[in-house]
């Protein structure tokens, strides 16, 4: 049940590359203790800081709408994906802003992203368009001065998931992974993503 009162919007983004269990842990997580009703689910298209997705967007947005279908609240928004380029969340937060005028944002990233964050595009802008929810990573480094401290930190039980392993399993023939739902893991196989 999300907080009373709740009108506001929370943007989950990520490479999602495969989303996995921790993934829908967090937007549960998100939409229970953040005052929001809804909350976005946004791949990401390009991402400026790494070599690039593994799986094309096309294939990304529909796992995610695999994995998060029993997720209420929760809608996968494609248009980092459709914008093609690089992706950055300011401009996806600006035009939830124009979308949503007068709904708050909740904007949703890691504890290892706060150490880089003012390396974001127009972070200062991010922060004047969302409120900060952290959730917690296993072997993060602590905050160093200055960063950014988030409004919110999310009660989620930190875990070493990652969608990097993940795929390196896929690729040596891993079947069956705890991380993985059924229904995702059966479409990475039957379009032979990550190397499946």
């Amino acid at each position: 049940m999300s907080v009373r009162g709740a009108s506001g919007i929370a943007v989950f983004g990520g490479a999602f590359d495969p989303p996995h269990r921790t993934h829908v842990r967090i937007a549960r997580a998100a939409l229970e203790q953040l005052p929001v009703d809804e909350l976005h689910v946004v791949p990401a298209g390009d991402h400026p800081w790494k070599t690039g997705a593994t799986a094309p967007g096309p294939e990304r947005l529909e796992l995610c709408r695999i994995a998060f279908r029993d997720v209420h609240g929760a809608r996968v928004d494609d248009r980092e994906v459709a914008r093609g380029g690089a992706s950055y969340t300011v401009e996806t937060l600006e035009q939830l802003a124009v979308e949503h005028p007068g709904r708050p944002l909740w904007l949703v990233i890691g504890s290892d992203n706060l150490p880089t964050f003012h390396l974001w595009r127009r972070a200062d802008r991010i922060l004047q368009l969302a409120h900060l929810a952290v959730f917690p990573r296993a072997g993060a480094a602590a905050p160093a001065a200055g960063t950014p401290q988030p409004e919110r930190v999310l009660a989620v039980q930190p875990d070493a998931v990652n969608a990097t392993a993940i795929r390196m399993q896929l690729a040596q023939g891993g079947r069956g992974l705890a991380e993985l739902d059924p229904l995702v893991e059966q479409r990475v196989v039957a379009r032979r993503l990550y190397g499946t």
